[in-house]
């Protein structure tokens, strides 16, 4: 699962992430308003929570914005890589790995 399919799962979802990330915001419009990435209540920062710009926020106080990505290492305060390890877990997406197992053994009759 790559960046761009994270960043779409989430983004079909915007409404239930922004919840979980800004639990504080309120619903007005299409936005999740809250008063910035700290998740105080307040209405400097406004996620788009619908449409075609879902997941879209700008903190008109600070002067920053990005998509939900951004958000999402923004208010946890984390890098690029933390942030898809945790959106992952978020949505579910499980690593596919080896499976570990007993070595198989052969008997050579003859």
């Amino acid at each position: 699962m790559d960046i761009h399919e994270i960043k779409s799962a989430l983004t079909r979802d915007a409404g239930k992430v922004v919840r979980h990330l800004l639990p504080h915001g309120k619903q007005v419009g299409r936005d999740w308003c809250v008063g910035s990435t700290s998740g105080e209540t307040g209405n400097s920062l406004k996620v788009c929570i619908s449409g075609a710009k879902a997941g879209v926020w700008a903190d008109f106080a600070e002067g920053s914005a990005g998509d939900i990505i951004d958000l999402w290492a923004k208010v946890k305060g984390i890098t690029l890589t933390e942030t898809i390890i945790q959106a992952k877990n978020y949505i579910g997406y499980v690593e596919p790995g080896f499976l570990s197992g007993k070595k198989k053994s052969y008997k050579i009759f003859g």
